[in-house]
Parts: structure tokens; C-alpha cells; sequence
């Protein structure tokens, strides 16, 4: 196609103006090219890639500060966990405490410290526990070697917590291969964990690499409500505080671990072999999680302080000085005991310990609940010289892997010793017990003066002690408002469903009984005959104690005010049924 005259022109002009243009650009980069030049005289900082981080990967290690540390979330059981960062703390700026070095060689750690890698969801350890009678220790015993069989602990559902930390918290950092003159940090931790025990301050958080600490640690520091202190497991690694063969601590009554301060939480750690106790809390308002306590002389957990917590642990052969049955004293695996206040036990795993599983005595407001407690050579759960405690939704029961040594496994069992206080305010709730000896006995100690005070003893399924009475309770002049209903008490073979001596302060009502019961323990709306329980599979799952749609016990209970969950946190409903479970229609 031919281009006409104007076109011709149009395209001439075109390429004047294009030449033009990329003339004026030339001078304004020459332009632009002077004044940088100027700039970078007069402000060398600018030009150097040395000193700034926004032009080079580099970095000066002489001149370099940590960042600041963020806000830190604990590793909480059963809820996500953040990444560790480094500490704001150099070497210039270290607390001045003493130093505690361990007293032996630790293990070394198989972690890479260099490395910040992301930290998994933190997998909860199946807890157990220990029975305790006495917390005076004897002499120190030799090693010994159990022929006890294990049973295969039972995985438990960690309940998460809740924690406010400070946002100018600190994390520091603690392995076997560190050096306790090092800042703490993630690439230069401290050797010990007293050292972090002895630097961290208020909202502060430590991270216990894996590997062996053969130290007793006291973390006396405190916290505060919306600050507290946190001492977590390195995410997927496993510190062991251990008692190197019963010689630490050499202090009779001494734990490995000990939380003296106030509003300290731990999580993830293992505590074994100590010379007395494995994990004492004596400060108020702290929480011991996911903690794997076992093989100590004395308790694996003991609560003392005020308002502490021990949850989502596994608390199992402690109680050592008996082990077999051999000694002259015993100790519970998890205990709240010599007078603390509102202390919560929770979704804890006990067995297999020498002495009483999960206790609480000479206390004042504890909480049990939602534990698994089993195989415990005394008494299995046991409440004594107790007020005001709430004792619901725990599975107990006995294998028989206890038999042979002595042992009572007696399920739950409440008796005063030193009548300081007498136990009163009692409520024994929704609890599953099987094959114990007695799966619930009330007994009077060594006083004549004592008797039940203000308990309940409700929607709970007792079937078939090994000894005796399915259920006992002792007689009594001094039983005051005790009230007995809406149990399940199945006792299959020859042994009596339940002992008991008439007394107009002991109420019964509305239970259900495999067998008829002396008219001392009868009453109002009983039902006697088969509870009808699921009972597929083993004894050892609580899902066997469920009851079938035919079972006599369903719409049959009368409501409780208060008791409006079953042992597996069903609704009861305005018909609830009688025994631990209401069944699902």
C-alpha cells in the first residue's frame, strides 16, 4: 500500500521528536549521576554495604544486636507452638548470680543449635501416678530391680492452658553441650538449668534442649499473673532431670525438680531416679504439664503450694523405697498434700507406683478429675484428712499386676490418719472403678470420734471388687448428711454388693444393684437386677462400662443440682440415668 505526501510527513516529524527525547534523558542521568555523587561524600554511612543491612547479607559481628524478642507463647500440650527466638540478653549484661554446675557429665544434645526450624505441635505424654502416705523419708536404700510387669499406659487428651505472658518477655535457652558463660541464647545456650533457674525474671520463658541434666534444680524465681514464667521441652526433644542412680538430691525430702516461685508453668520434661522426690510445687499458682515423673525414692509429683496444678502427666513407678512391697514406708505417685489450697489434679495417668496412685491429704479445696489411676500397690485414690474436695470423672481400676507384693489396690478409699483437719464437704462424682479391692471403702482410722461429714457420693459405676465388698462403709455415731445415689454397683460371684449399718445420717437412693443389698443400704427408686453394660472388648477402656439401650439404669436416676455431665462430659438431660454414663438416645 502506498503511503501518501502527509503520511510521509507525519512519520518525519515522528523521528525528530524520538531523537529529541532521548537527548534531554541523557543530560538528566548525567544529572542525577552528579548529585549522588555529592550525597555519597557528604554521607559515607550511606554508601557503605559494611555497616547496612538493608544492602547486604553481611553482618559485622562486632557491631551486631540481637533483634528484640518477641512476645513468647508457651508450648502449651495439645495447641500449637511458636518458634524459639533468641534472647535479648549479651554477654555484657548477664545477672551476676551464682552459677550452679551440674554434678555430672550430662549426655550431649543431638540438636542443632544453629538452626531455628519450626516448632511442631507439642505431642502430650500419657500421664500415671503413685500412692503417698508420709512424706518423711527413711534411709537411703540401694538400687533395687522391680520384677513388676507394665502395663501399657493409656493415652489421655491434653486439656490446653491459657498463659499471659509480658510482651518484654526473654527466652533463653539451656543444653548439655552449652557453657553457663554463655548469654543463654538459642546459638549460645547455658550449660545447666539452674543457670536459666537462676537468671529469668517475670514473663521470661526457657528452652530445655534434650539430653541428661543430672542436677537438682530450684526455679525460685516469680512470675506474675499476666507475666508468668515458663520452662518448656526445645520442641521435639525430651530433657531429663535425672537423680543419677538415687544419689541426687542427697537431702532426704528434696525434689529434682522444684518450683518455689510463683506463676511458674512447666511442660515437657522427665524426671527420674531422684534420691526423694521427683517434682514438689511449693509456690502458689503453678503448673506442672506433660510431665513424665518416674522411678523416684519418694512422690513423682507432690503439690504443696497454693492454687497449683498437675496435668496431662504421667506419673508411674515412684514410691521406690517399697518397691516390691519391700519397704517400711510409702509415698504417693501424685499427691496435693500438708496443707495446700484449691489444687487442681487433671487428666493425669497414675499406676504402678509403690505406695497410694493419686491422693490428696491434709488439704484444703482440691480438684480430681479426668484421670486414669490403676495398678497402684495401696490405695489406688485416696482422700484423707481432706475438706472441701471434688472428686469426679476418674477412671480406676486394677489388673492384677500389683498381686504377689502385699499390696491393698484398694479403688477409692477415704479415711482421716491425723485428723488435721477431719475430712468433711466430700463429693465423690462420676467416677468408673473396676476389679480393686473394695472400689470404695470409708474407714475410720485409728479414732472412734470420726465419721463422714457432708458427703455425696453420686452417678458413679462400682462392678466387681476382687475382696470383701463391692462397696464399704464402715460404721459410724458420728456420720453427719451423707448421701449415697444414683450408683451403679455391679458384684458379680459370691461377694456382697456393699456394707453398711443402718444409720439415719447415711442416705440411699435411687441405686442400682446386681444383686439385692442388705436394707441397710436400700432405699427409694433402687433397681435391682443386670446394669446391662456394653462391656466390648477389655475392662481396661472406660467405653466398656457404657450402657446398652436395654439397660435398667437409663431415665432411672434423680437429678443432682450441679451434676449436669456424665463421666464422659455428656449432657444428663432432665431424665438422667443412673451410673457414671448417660446413655446417648
Amino acid at each position: 500500500m502506498k503511503m501518501d505526501r502527509k503520511g510521509k510527513s507525519f512519520q518525519k516529524n515522528l523521528s525528530l521528536a524520538k531523537v529529541t527525547a532521548l537527548k534531554d534523558l541523557r543530560k538528566f542521568i548525567v544529572f542525577c549521576l552528579v548529585l549522588l555523587t555529592i550525597f555519597s561524600v557528604s554521607n559515607p554511612a550511606f554508601a557503605s554495604t559494611t555497616n547496612n543491612p538493608y544492602l547486604s547479607s553481611k553482618i559485622n559481628a562486632d557491631t551486631y544486636q540481637e533483634p528484640a524478642t518477641p512476645t513468647a507463647t508457651p508450648m502449651l500440650a495439645g495447641s500449637p507452638t511458636p518458634a524459639p527466638v533468641e534472647s535479648t540478653v549479651t554477654a555484657t549484661n548477664l545477672p551476676s548470680t551464682q552459677t550452679i554446675d551440674a554434678t555430672q557429665t550430662p549426655q550431649p544434645s543431638t540438636s542443632t543449635l544453629t538452626n531455628t526450624p519450626e516448632l511442631p505441635t507439642a505431642t502430650p505424654i500419657v500421664p500415671t501416678a503413685m500412692p503417698t502416705s508420709t512424706l518423711a523419708n527413711t534411709v537411703e536404700p540401694p538400687t533395687v530391680t522391680t520384677t513388676q510387669t507394665l502395663v501399657a499406659p493409656i493415652t489421655i487428651t491434653p486439656t490446653p492452658t491459657s498463659v499471659n505472658l509480658s510482651a518484654q518477655a526473654s527466652a533463653y535457652y539451656v543444653s548439655t553441650t552449652g557453657s553457663d558463660s554463655n548469654p543463654g541464647t538459642l546459638s549460645q545456650p547455658w550449660k545447666t538449668i539452674q543457670k536459666a533457674a537462676n537468671t529469668i525474671t517475670a514473663g521470661d520463658t526457657v528452652y530445655i534442649h534434650g539430653g541428661v541434666y543430672h542436677e537438682a534444680v530450684d526455679f525460685s524465681h516469680s512470675g506474675t499473673s499476666s507475666a508468668i514464667i515458663t520452662i518448656l521441652a526445645y520442641p521435639g526433644e525430651t530433657p531429663v532431670l535425672d537423680g543419677n542412680n538415687y544419689s541426687i538430691p542427697s537431702v532426704a525430702g528434696t525434689p529434682l525438680l522444684k518450683l518455689s516461685g510463683n506463676y511458674i508453668y512447666v511442660s515437657g520434661l522427665e524426671v527420674r531416679y531422684s534420691g526423694s522426690m521427683g517434682v514438689a510445687l511449693t509456690g502458689t499458682h503453678d503448673t506442672a504439664d506433660n510431665i513424665n515423673a518416674h522411678h523416684n525414692n519418694n512422690q513423682g509429683i507432690l503439690i504443696v503450694g497454693d492454687y497449683d496444678t498437675a496435668q496431662n502427666s504421667r506419673v508411674w513407678s515412684n514410691s521406690m523405697y517399697n518397691v516390691n512391697g519391700s519397704g517400711p514406708s510409702n509415698a504417693s505417685g501424685l499427691t496435693a498434700a500438708r496443707h495446700p489450697n484449691y489444687a487442681v489434679i487433671k487428666n493425669n495417668a497414675v499406676y504402678d507406683n509403690w505406695g497410694e496412685g493419686l491422693s490428696t491429704y491434709e488439704a484444703n479445696g482440691t480438684t480430681i478429675e479426668d484421670n486414669i489411676v490403676y495398678d497402684n500397690w495401696s490405695v489406688n485414690l485416696y482422700i484423707s484428712d481432706a475438706t472441701n474436695v471434688l472428686c469426679q470423672r476418674n477412671f480406676v481400676y486394677a489388673t492384677g499386676a500389683m498381686n504377689g507384693h502385699g499390696a491393698s489396690q484398694t479403688g477409692i478409699g477415704m479415711w482421716d490418719e491425723v485428723y488435721n483437719p477431719r475430712s468433711a464437704n466430700i463429693k465423690v462424682l462420676n467416677n468408673i472403678v473396676y476389679g480393686t479391692d473394695r472400689n470404695l471403702w470409708w474407714g475410720k482410722g485409728s479414732r472412734s470420734d470420726i465419721g463422714m461429714n457432708n458427703v455425696l457420693i453420686a452417678n458413679n459405676t462400682f462392678v466387681n471388687s476382687i475382696t470383701s465388698f463391692g462397696v464399704q462403709l464402715n460404721s459410724s455415731a458420728y456420720h453427719h448428711n451423707v448421701t449415697f445415689e444414683n450408683n451403679i454397683v455391679e458384684q458379680d460371684g459370691s461377694l456382697p454388693v456393699i456394707y453398711a449399718i443402718s444409720n439415719p445420717e447415711l442416705h440411699f437412693s435411687n441405686n442400682l444393684w446386681s444383686k439385692t443389698p442388705p436394707s441397710s443400704a436400700s432405699g427409694p427408686g433402687d433397681v435391682v437386677g443386670d446394669p446391662k453394660l456394653v462391656k466390648t472388648g477389655q475392662p481396661y477402656v472406660s467405653e466398656w462400662f457404657k450402657l446398652a439401650n436395654s439397660s435398667p439404669a437409663i431415665d432411672k436416676a434423680i437429678p443432682i443440682p450441679n451434676v449436669t455431665v456424665d463421666f464422659f462430659s455428656d449432657s444428663r438431660g432432665n431424665a438422667p440415668d443412673i451410673g457414671a454414663d448417660e446413655y446417648n438416645k
